[in-house]
């Protein structure tokens, strides 16, 4: 496997984590892989969402401590300050920093970082609702982790938004990722930053429709990260 870090993106309950944890057992039956997946590096944001009062203080000592270089971590600051600075981008902009030093400490192993919300998924949510557009701020951002994401594989998963809003009821967690009765028009939203971002960058793009079946979605993801 010559890339780092696999991420899936696609919009919330198109079935990211359910197929995320197929691939790794999978991967780890086939091969014995050592595998980074998101539980491996997420204890203190698990933290930020529970104990609201932890935000500012991990944020502050991850943006210290993080290897990513000043650059990244200043245009980072900016792109959260375009849109909003708030409990959710905050920790979503933790997260980005915790990935990059997971790919830096493991840079010279043999790991791969397998994540079912990874650096794209994040960067799109500190919008949140907005649309992201084209501008000097974005731009900066994806400038400076272009290396990692131009090096990365992106399973991009798709779903009729009807589908996804379904799961987003049923698994009861619309008060977390602050959705409305509007939730198509979020999804859009979110859907519409993905392909921008994406569409910046040029990391190889594996596309599934998640109405198949887990079983051939899974399959054919491993066959196409295992291509040489």
């Amino acid at each position: 496997m010559k890339h780092k870090i696999i991420e899936f993106v696609g919009v919330p309950g198109c079935g990211k984590s359910t197929i995320t944890k197929q691939v790794v057992k999978k991967l780890k039956c086939l091969h014995g892989n050592n595998i980074i997946v998101r539980s491996d590096i997420s204890a203190h944001i698990n933290l930020m969402w529970k104990q609201r009062w932890t935000i500012p203080f991990f944020f502050i000592y991850h943006t210290i401590i993080s290897k990513a270089d000043f650059r990244t971590k200043y245009n980072l600051l900016r792109y959260m300050y375009q849109y909003s600075i708030n409990s959710f981008s905050i920790i979503y902009a933790t997260y980005i920093l915790l990935v990059i030093d997971v790919v830096k400490n493991t840079q010279n192993h043999n790991m791969i970082i397998l994540l079912d919300e990874g650096i794209i998924q994040f960067l799109t949510s500190i919008p949140h609702k907005c649309t992201i557009i084209k501008g000097n701020v974005t731009d900066r951002i994806l400038n400076s982790i272009n290396e990692l994401l131009n090096t990365s594989c992106i399973i991009k998963c798709t779903i009729r938004d009807e589908i996804a809003i379904n799961r987003i009821r049923t698994r009861g967690k619309v008060d977390r990722f602050q959705y409305n009765e509007n939730l198509k028009k979020l999804l859009e939203v979110k859907g519409n930053n993905i392909t921008y971002i994406l569409s910046q960058i040029s990391p190889r793009i594996i596309n599934i429709n998640m109405e198949e079946t887990i079983e051939h979605n899974t399959q054919v993801v491993i066959d196409e990260i295992l291509k040489k």
